[in-house]
């Protein structure tokens, strides 16, 4: 059942966001971490609150390593991970910065590389692939910005400034293996202060990162919620379909919530950035609620739900509507919180999702 969701119209595009190219952008603002980036060293990462690019960022102040390595948690349901070829993924980015190298940071390069981890503990059966994106960030030098095209459409055995590698050859991918079997199903995405064919020493090294971002075709971030939730996370929405074509069917996935939570999807034709004191509508126009028919979408252990949503009907209270080739809809998860508080609602973030 798809019901009309209880917010007047008049209220959308009172704040209007500037839409930004990424489908998902971790930017660490108020703790958050939603997709589990982490250095995985003994000594413990700090989101910082202050000196990132701006503010928020991942922090780790003793890299004992050959080089630093950050990357996604193994287990987030994440848009940076998964078939990014179905997701129409066209780059991936990222700030780093170099606060100190016990001996030198200086000609290495920064690295961004998409593994396949077979669901295994065991990195013998990895399959994976990276580009270089540059001299890593040097001590003092502040900020770098590090943008990697990914050509996720690509059949070539292997794109053009990209490698493949895998435990016996950290420059070829191993027999029978190519570009697309990586690419449609990446487990982990790692950041490395290092190209990873090459050998280097062990030294310690205070590193951070901000502005994690993935840019999808079709679809952009528009707005955060600014809220985080009970887990100290702001709840994250993505969407999923082989294009994004207009009456073709689209998935999408919430997740950074709290574990076995209510939730509804709602969507509205125009952007918004309606700030309520605990959370932003980030949807505007003629808003629309989204329900699973017969069943109560909940968060269950991992925080997170999804919901196919048939884009021949879509909901508005006005009626339904189909959406059109050329139209832009936005899309947004509401969700209750597992620790009462007198807040009716938490908010992920916003997306929009251009049709063709």
């Amino acid at each position: 059942m798809r019901l009309p969701f209880p917010i007047a119209s008049s209220l959308a595009l009172l704040f209007l966001a500037t839409p930004a190219l990424a489908a998902q952008l971790d930017d660490f603002e108020g703790g958050a971490n939603p997709n589990g980036w982490s250095f995985r060293v003994t000594t413990p990462d700090v989101v910082e609150a202050a000196g990132g690019n701006p503010d928020g960022w991942l922090h780790n102040a003793l890299v004992d390593s050959f080089a630093p390595i950050v990357a996604t948690g193994p287990a987030v349901p994440s848009a940076f991970t998964g078939d990014l070829r179905a997701r129409g993924v066209t780059r991936i980015g990222v700030d780093a910065i170099t606060l100190g190298a016990s001996i030198t940071a200086a000609g290495r390069d920064f690295t961004l590389l998409l593994r396949d981890t077979k669901g295994t503990p065991d990195p013998s059966d990895d399959d994976y692939a990276y580009a270089l994106g540059g001299l890593v960030p040097q001590v003092g030098a502040g900020w770098s910005t590090y943008v990697f095209d990914v050509p996720s459409a690509s059949t070539d055995a292997v794109p053009t400034g990209w490698e493949g590698g895998w435990a016996g050859d950290p420059e070829n991918f191993r027999p029978g293996v190519t570009w697309s079997d990586v690419v449609t199903s990446v487990d982990v995405v790692e950041f490395w202060w290092l190209d990873p064919a090459f050998f280097a020493l062990f030294q310690q090294w205070d590193v951070g990162i901000d502005n994690a971002f993935v840019e999808t075709s079709g679809i952009s971030t528009i707005c955060s919620a600014d809220v985080p939730n009970s887990t100290g996370s702001i709840g994250a929405i993505g969407a999923v379909g082989s294009v994004f074509v207009a009456d073709n069917d689209v998935t999408l996935t919430a997740s950074s919530m709290p574990p076995n939570v209510f939730g509804i999807f709602i969507c509205g034709p125009e952007p918004s950035g309606l700030d309520l004191g605990f959370g932003t509508i980030c949807v505007g126009g003629t808003i629309g609620r989204y329900d699973d028919p017969g069943q109560i979408l909940s968060s269950g252990p991992r925080g997170a739900f999804s919901l196919q949503l048939d884009l021949a009907s879509t909901p508005s209270t006005s009626g339904p509507v189909s959406i059109a080739a050329g139209e832009s809809w936005s899309f947004q998860a509401w969700h209750r919180d597992a620790v009462p508080s007198g807040i009716p609602a938490r908010f992920t973030n916003g997306i929009e999702i251009s049709f063709r």
